[in-house]
């Protein structure tokens, strides 16, 4: 999924954060790539003029999405000392400038062309384009927040619906939200008397209502990459992991709001209640038991099962190319491989040892997840084991008899 538009989508300033930043935790990073395009200031016509478009279009391939937002940079003079906007409505009409900014020739559209052409690149690439109208600004009159129905939000849904693809209707979607939880509320969202810019709180109360609108989008398999809506646990919890002993064991996700969450293992539970974002953290009174241990997480008749569970000693390896590399030389990490790795993954046969490797990636922002999931030590196995991790554990192990 690429994710096109302005700072109210991504934004790099201090105190503000768009929508598309922590819309990336909403979907499962196995089974989709999310990448946030969006880049401040930028208008739908110097997102194309400028050649953002064309990077995102070099790695667009079939069964890609796109998602795009423009409208808030696309008022103005056409051409002045940013050289941004567009000419207004959706019709093919052009204009021929010389820009004061650098002298040079170029023909400007109108907005809804340059929606248009996003829209047929991206068809043409085998994608699935979806037009988003632009967030409301923190504007009211009369108790209610102004919309762009008659403007760039009215424009956006009208290509939308010509071209026959999927739209949301952002704009009014969010001001009836804002208008739900009243104008207080609302200010907070935004970045301190900034109208148009949300703050952290604000970019993660959007990124949730834009989760929804996309899960229930007619016509479009994207709501399939989102993680479940019904209850959702990091993949840290999975069968086999290890639950560290003599301490309270946190456990959390998330699931619909204000539903309640239990959590139960070897006849101990805990209660939870998700909170209006969906976010919920409960904790289990310390086990020593080694298990093994069956562990349900439950909500609204939805169960979520982790067996073969141990109660024992947990460590975070962390590191660079030491702490990465394996016990043996594999396909992935050639690289790699201990003194004797043959002799040494021959005799691992050590069921009692679990490892949870994290799985290479990057990211801008902190993530809600990471992948992976619990391995058990055997023969087949532990090859892809840290090799530092692989022997601090084998010595954790022999010595705390654990």
């Amino acid at each position: 999924l690429y994710i096109i538009g302005d700072s109210t989508v991504r934004n790099g300033t201090g105190g503000q954060m768009g929508w598309g930043d922590p819309l990336v935790n909403e979907f499962d990073p196995t089974r989709i790539t999310v990448i946030n395009r969006a880049i401040g200031g930028r208008s739908s016509r110097t997102f194309l003029t400028e050649g953002r478009w064309d990077a995102v279009m070099a790695h667009l391939k079939p069964g890609d999405f796109v998602l795009m937002q423009f409208g808030h940079n696309d008022g103005g003079k056409l051409n002045d000392e940013r050289c941004r906007a567009s000419i207004k409505g959706t019709g093919n009409e052009s204009e021929d400038i010389v820009r004061i900014t650098d002298k040079q020739p170029e023909t400007v559209h109108t907005y809804g062309w340059y929606l248009r052409k996003y829209i047929t690149d991206t068809k043409a690439k085998g994608a699935t384009p979806i037009v988003v109208s632009l967030i409301p600004r923190n504007i009211w009159k009369d108790g209610k927040i102004g919309r762009a129905d008659g403007s760039h939000g009215g424009w956006a849904k009208q290509v939308a619906q010509q071209e026959k693809i999927p739209f949301i209707d952002f704009n009014n979607l969010l001001a009836r939200r804002y208008e739900s939880i009243g104008q207080e509320q609302t200010a907070a969202l935004f970045a301190g008397k900034d109208h148009t810019h949300t703050g952290p709180a604000g970019a993660a109360f959007n990124a949730l209502e834009m989760t929804k609108a996309i899960r229930t989008l007619p016509g479009c398999d994207l709501g399939k990459a989102l993680l479940p809506a019904d209850l959702w646990i990091p993949s840290i919890f999975s069968d086999h992991m290890v639950l560290q002993r003599g301490v309270a064991i946190p456990v959390w996700g998330r699931a619909a709001a204000g539903a309640e969450v239990k959590v139960s293992i070897s006849g101990k539970q805990a209660v939870a209640k998700a909170d209006e974002q969906g976010n919920w953290k409960t904790s289990i009174d310390a086990l020593d038991t080694p298990g093994p241990h069956l562990m349900q997480v439950s909500t609204a008749g939805v169960i979520r099962e982790f067996k073969d569970v141990l109660i024992g000693e947990v460590w975070l390896c962390s590191g660079q190319s030491n702490m990465d590399f394996t016990l043996a030389k594999t396909a992935k990490r050639s690289f790699s491989g201990v003194t004797d790795w043959e002799k040494e993954v021959a005799a691992a046969n050590h069921p009692q040892l679990r490892m949870f490797t994290a799985e290479w990636t990057m990211a801008e922002f902190p993530q809600r997840d990471v992948s992976g999931s619990w391995q058990v030590c055997s023969l087949k196995t532990v090859g892809d084991f840290s090799a530092v991790a692989y022997y601090f554990g084998r010595g954790i192990q022999e010595n705390l008899k654990v």
